[in-house]
C-alpha cells in the first residue's frame, strides 16, 4: 500500500487544481486583450468603409469632363422671336416716264439700294432715232438760215441802189426770221429727245430695299 499511494500524491501535488493567484492573473490578461480590441475597433470606425457610388468599379454616372477657358468681356447678342408687321418710313412707287420695253433689270428683289442706283433700263433705241432726226433738222435749218442771211445782205445793197424793190427785201428778211425760229424748234426737239433718253434709265429716288 505504501508503494502505490506515494506516486499518486506526488502527481496530485504537481498537476492538481490551480491556485487563486493564477486565476486572477488570467482574468486581467483577458480583460486587457478585450480593451485593446475595443480600441482598435473604434479606431476603424466600427465597420468596413463603403465604396463611393460611381467609382472605378461602381455603377454610378460617368464623370463629366470640364474644360477651363479664360474669361472674356463682351456684349451678348439678344434675339427675340415673334410675329409682327414691318412698316417702312418712306414708301416710293417707281414708274417709268416713257413707254417702251424693259431691256435690263439692275437689282434683285429685297436688295439694298442707294439713292441714284440704277434699277431699270427701257429700250432707248426709239428715242435715239428721234434725237438723230432732231439733230439732222437742226443742221438743215442752220444751213438754210445761213444762206437766207447772205441773200438778205445782198438784197439790202440792191434795195439801197434802187435796183431791188423794198417788198422783195422784206420777204427775204421774213424768211431769215422763219429759219431762225425753225432752228430754235430743232434745238427744243433735241433737248426733248435727250430727256427721253435720260428717262430710259430709271434710278432709285431714295435709299432702301
Amino acid at each position: 500500500m505504501i508503494e502505490t499511494t506515494e506516486p499518486v500524491r506526488a502527481r496530485a501535488s504537481r498537476g492538481g487544481v490551480p491556485t487563486a493567484g493564477k486565476s486572477r492573473t488570467g482574468l486581467l490578461v483577458t480583460g486587457g486583450l478585450l480593451v485593446l480590441g475595443g480600441v482598435w475597433w473604434a479606431s476603424r470606425g466600427g465597420a468596413a468603409p463603403k465604396s463611393p457610388p460611381g467609382g472605378a468599379r461602381g455603377s454610378g454616372s460617368p464623370a463629366v469632363p470640364v474644360v477651363a477657358v479664360p474669361a472674356e468681356r463682351r456684349d451678348l447678342p439678344v434675339y427675340l422671336d415673334g410675329l409682327g408687321t414691318i412698316t417702312a418710313f418712306n414708301t416710293v412707287t417707281v414708274k417709268t416716264r416713257v413707254d417702251g420695253q424693259i431691256v435690263q433689270v439692275a437689282f434683285r428683289e429685297g436688295q439694298e439700294v442707294k439713292k441714284g442706283d440704277l434699277l431699270l433700263v427701257v429700250d432707248p433705241r426709239p428715242f435715239e432715232v428721234l434725237l438723230a432726226q432732231a439733230q439732222a433738222s437742226l443742221a438743215r435749218d442752220q444751213a438754210q438760215l445761213a444762206d437766207a442771211r447772205l441773200n438778205l445782205e445782198r438784197d439790202k445793197d440792191l434795195a439801197a441802189q434802187g435796183i431791188l424793190p423794198q417788198q422783195q427785201m422784206d420777204s427775204q428778211r421774213a424768211l431769215v426770221q422763219q429759219l431762225e425760229a425753225a432752228t430754235q424748234v430743232d434745238q427744243a426737239q433735241i433737248e426733248n429727245a435727250r430727256l427721253q433718253l435720260a428717262y430710259c434709265r430709271i434710278t432709285a429716288p431714295v435709299g432702301g430695299r
